[in-house]
């Protein structure tokens, strides 16, 4: 068998054979043995380095020829990259045999999309390039292939021909913030409820820093929630970067107060933060890459709430949300808005309890809407909602999909749950044989003292409501009882009207619903011990409040 190193080598020491490129059955050193015949024909190896020749195009006319960047340079050996250079800096391709010119983007190794210009970047499809770097530090020239996946335009190039294309221009100053740092924390803990904690996408662990104008914009999303928030601030040059939310907050947390500058250090997407003696370089993603979240609310139904007692109407409502991800419309706010009634009504039920609070409703609507929004969406409002005071405006998408909070400095984006909502008026009790007015001060610190001894008993806590009479007044007495550590009771004077009865509570649930009413007092009506209990706040305060009774072991 015949081995051989390298072409028009000779026959190796010590074998008979020849290997020759002739046609088998010849003669002379031009034919190959009978061993040979039928055998593929020998190619000598290539280099891993070397750069492999496209199929030969059309001979450049002189004036193309003589372009610098042509003839030797176009058979260089490609260049392999020092680690760390060429990451996100803009490039120039050049190419060795121009002939057309084209815009396009290019996607070189370890670099994002650029869109280069048609008069700094001529192309043909398969022609060995050079990459021009236009930062100093990388100023090499290397060689590499450009592979397009479209036919390119030809233009004229009249007058162009033979003259050395300039680099891409860098365009605008990077960017440069200066702001407080009162100011940024107080905005990155906001947006950082919305960031994704456990998400195979990197980049929904970031937030995006966008600085435009005289402000900076954070936003943050975890594909279910988004909330984008703004602050004053110097900007010095306009851009945008995405970097890790938890880093990004720790450090902006444990600066000093006083001015923080935040700017692109142009080694790519790395953001370096300084403030007095304390400086950081932390590495993000491309803006790019940061889904956008915020919906189209041009078609959108929108109407506005109050922002005087939002926090409280959520606070009442979102109690009664389900936590269980089994039934996931469970989770959410029924929201009703009826225009004829000129109110907005929320409910929230998980099996055990059901709340409904109405809201007055002032923007004009076509018709009857009902949404289910999340909880976890409705607590962040409350969140953020604090120190409004202007209204609350409320989009809701034209698909039924997405619902937008705005506010006078930030936007918050939820998506809405599909499903139907149980009906919650069958579930309310329309009449009632025992009514009480309690102290909601008086009958909280009462719970709260049995619900220590109710840890040990099934969290069940007993009310007796005695009516009394005219020598004394009428009281409920608030019990619990552990038989391995004991029991308590408190009494609680109240006005009670109708007949003697004993109902037992949850005394979560007891303590949530009196913690959420503001009025000073509270009544209770119940109809049997088995039937559920209705909490209403003794005042023009529209809620209601029901909580389903427990078992009494006689």
């Amino acid at each position: 068998m015949c081995h051989a190193a390298a072409p028009h080598a000779g026959p190796m020491p010590g074998s008979s054979m020849s290997c020759a490129r002739g046609k088998p059955g010849g003669t002379g050193p031009a034919s190959a043995t009978p061993d040979l015949v039928g055998r593929r024909p020998f190619r000598p190896p290539v280099e891993p380095h070397a750069v492999r020749t496209p199929p030969r195009c059309p001979r450049p006319t002189a004036r193309e020829d003589s372009h610098p960047t042509a003839g030797a340079q176009a058979r260089r050996p490609r260049a392999r990259p020092a680690r760390g250079q060429g990451v996100g800096i803009p490039t120039a391709v050049v190419c060795t045999s121009i002939g057309v010119a084209t815009t396009t983007r290019l996607y070189i190794v370890g670099c994002g999309p650029r869109t280069a210009d048609s008069t700094a970047c001529r192309l043909r499809v398969g022609v060995p390039c050079h990459i021009l770097a236009t930062q100093p530090r990388d100023a090499a020239v290397s060689t590499a292939r450009v592979r397009f996946a479209f036919q390119p335009h030809p233009i004229s190039s009249r007058g162009r021909r033979g003259r050395p294309v300039p680099p891409l221009p860098r365009g605008d100053e990077p960017m440069r913030v200066t702001c407080r740092q009162e100011d940024l924390s107080r905005s990155l803990s906001t947006v950082n409820r919305a960031v994704a904690t456990r998400s195979p996408l990197p980049i929904l662990s970031n937030i995006l820093l966008r600085a435009a104008g005289d402000r900076l914009e954070l936003s943050a999303t975890n594909l279910e929630i988004g909330i984008a928030c703004w602050l004053a601030a110097d900007v010095s040059g306009e851009g945008a970067v995405t970097v890790p939310a938890r880093l990004l907050s720790d450090f902006v947390n444990s600066l000093p107060p006083g001015e923080v500058v935040l700017e692109m250090t142009g080694k790519g997407q790395t953001l370096d933060v300084s403030s007095d003696r304390f400086r950081a370089d932390i590495r993000g993603i491309d803006a790019a890459d940061f889904p956008a979240f915020m919906p189209d609310t041009d078609q959108a139904t929108s109407f506005t709430l109050p922002p005087e007692n939002l926090r409280e109407i959520i606070s009442q409502v979102t109690i009664a949300a389900a936590t269980d991800e089994s039934r996931p419309v469970l989770t959410g706010v029924l929201t009703v808005l009826d225009p004829d009634a000129g109110h907005v009504t929320m409910a929230a039920a998980d099996g055990f309890r059901l709340s409904v609070r109405e809201a007055p409703l002032e923007t004009p609507l076509d018709g009857r809407l009902s949404v289910v929004i999340p909880a976890r969406t409705l607590l962040e409002l409350a969140r953020v909602c604090g120190d409004e005071t202007q209204p609350v405006q409320a989009a809701i998408t034209a698909g039924r999909n997405q619902i937008v909070f705005r506010l006078s400095h930030l936007d918050l984006v939820s998506l809405l749950i599909d499903g139907n909502f149980p009906d919650y008026e069958r579930i309310v009790p329309q009449t009632h044989t025992t009514r009480a007015v309690i102290n909601t001060r008086a009958l909280f610190q009462a719970a709260r003292v049995a619900s220590f001894f109710a840890r040990d008993a099934a969290n069940v806590v007993r009310l007796s409501l005695d009516p009394g009479d005219e020598m004394r007044p009428g009281t409920v007495t608030v019990s619990a009882q552990a038989a391995e550590v004991g029991g308590n009771e408190t009494e609680v004077e109240a006005a009670i009207d109708g007949d003697v009865m004993e109902i037992a509570f949850n005394a979560k649930y007891l303590l949530d619903v009196l913690g959420v009413i503001s009025a000073d007092q509270v009544a209770l009506e119940l109809s049997t011990p088995s039937s559920p209990g209705v909490f209403k706040p003794v005042a023009e305060t529209p809620f209601t409040h029901v909580i389903m009774p427990m078992h009494i072991a006689r």
